[in-house]
């Protein structure tokens, strides 16, 4: 069933309903509705979720396939089931730390394409 496999993937990737939600622009609430099967996500919410985690359509609908689509998937368990280990000051220094490299990684594609 849908939402339990949508439960899966916020437990797989060791993430609070809060912070799941956020990620998708959506409420805790929302998140918890429709794990608790009282709401029916819309496909537009779940092809949503598909981008933002990276999960492999076929899975979450019809439960066929792995879980992740992308080749990245393993990398993103491992990095999430290393910070789920962290404690709460150590994920907080995590989290600065990764934000630090997407801006310097947008800084230098940005330089990279004024050069162009």
């Amino acid at each position: 069933m849908v939402s339990e496999r949508v439960r899966q993937v916020r437990k797989t990737l060791h993430l609070s309903q809060k912070e799941f939600a956020r990620r998708l622009g959506l409420s805790k609430d929302m998140i918890s509705n429709i794990e608790y099967q009282r709401v029916k996500p819309r496909q537009v919410l779940l092809e949503h979720l598909c981008q933002v985690y990276h999960v492999n359509p076929s899975w979450l609908f019809e439960g066929e396939g792995e879980m992740f689509s992308h080749p990245a998937g393993d990398k993103l368990r491992e990095v999430a089931d290393a910070f789920a280990q962290l404690d709460e000051t150590s994920q907080e220094y995590a989290l600065m730390q990764i934000k630090g490299l997407l801006k310097m990684q947008k800084e230098q594609s940005e330089a990279k394409n004024k050069e162009a």
